[in-house]
């Protein structure tokens, strides 16, 4: 089992790099289209420096020269000329704190990380601060013997008995485990889950679905064990809408072997306690027409909610009270709906 703690668990695996030989202007785009402020600078795998957007800036300062002449300038000037040489790293087997001790000592708000002579990821403040959050998730009720930020379950399976299920929020080192539950659901579950069906989890979406800021974009996970395998079988997740910044979409899947368990219902549960202790209100589901799922789980938790139609698409809405946790009806639809029975 990997250490949560670790920096190889936070780290962002797939870092955006330059070459010493490439131009800085080619260094600047790509700081600029990822909204990042450091490079790695890397040749054939290795690590031979750090390029950073204040280096950038002091070979053609903003409003010094117009933007053809700094075009210029930064187009024939090599990274290798600007670049930082001795980069102050981390290895992936190191520990959150030592991470953050080394970016506070040395001021910068991001490490290379390096494993062998060979740079395989990049931590920063950032990730640091979702390590934290996603640590002090706690849900209201929790098994004594659970960690912090777990929550232990009793459920019994059919045909298996009693399993130990682990609630706790998603990880960037689930990304394996959440590709792996997507193959072993039926077709019928991938469709109730992405209204359409899809084999596998690409690597891309898969670290989408699972690095996240934990506050407009959360998500939950209940996994079991098997010897020191730790697997995913169910997940609950929500985003916040742009256009409606105290509603939020949500979204439940678990895997088949495990359905009717009640694994749904908590996991729910858990994250609406969670979206409403950050100002989330309203949850809204969509699907398509025929998921009994999901209107099931919420019949069986009984929590009052609407739902409407509009040609195949179902949508469901529940109102999260002022008190976290607790739900009361939406209220009125609107009139460009056809409400169903």
């Amino acid at each position: 089992m990997k250490d949560d703690k670790s920096v190889r668990t936070w780290m962002s695996a797939d870092p955006v790099i330059i070459s010493p030989s490439e131009s800085v202007l080619d260094a600047y785009r790509k700081l600029k289209k990822h909204q990042i402020r450091r490079l790695p600078v890397v040749e054939e795998g290795a690590l031979v420096g750090i390029l950073t957007i204040t280096d950038v800036r002091r070979v053609a300062p903003m409003g010094a020269l117009s933007i053809l002449e700094q075009n210029s300038l930064l187009a024939n000037t090599r990274v290798d000329r600007l670049m930082t040489r001795k980069a102050i790293t981390v290895g992936p087997q190191e520990s959150i704190g030592e991470a953050a001790r080394l970016m506070m000592k040395h001021k910068i708000g991001g490490l290379p990380v390096v494993e062998k002579g060979r740079v395989v990821g990049v931590i920063s403040e950032a990730d640091i601060f979702r390590r934290v959050i996603a640590e002090t998730w706690s849900p209201t009720q929790r098994a004594q013997s659970a960690a912090e930020g777990e929550e232990i379950l009793e459920v019994e399976v059919q045909a298996e008995g009693d399993v130990r299920v682990t609630l706790r929020p998603i990880r960037p080192d689930d990304v394996e485990r959440l590709q792996s539950s997507h193959v072993r659901m039926s077709p019928e579950t991938i469709y109730d889950r992405f209204m359409g069906y899809k084999k596998e989890l690409a690597v891309p979406e898969a670290r989408y679905l699972t690095c996240l800021d934990y506050d407009r974009h959360m998500a939950l996970v209940a996994t079991i064990r098997t010897g020191r395998e730790e697997a995913i079988i169910g997940v609950a997740r929500y985003h916040v809408l742009e256009a409606e910044p105290d509603c939020a979409e949500f979204a439940i899947v678990v895997s088949d072997r495990f359905q009717r368990c009640g694994i749904g219902t908590s996991l729910f549960k858990r994250l609406a306690e969670y979206a409403g202790g950050h100002g989330i209100r309203t949850f809204l589901g969509i699907s398509h027409r025929e998921n009994r799922g999901l209107q099931r789980l919420l019949d069986v938790a009984g929590w009052p909610y609407e739902r409407r139609f509009l040609d195949d698409i179902l949508e469901v809405r529940v109102r999260l009270a002022e008190e976290t946790g607790a739900f009361v009806s939406l209220g009125a639809l609107e009139a460009d709906f056809q409400t169903q029975p």
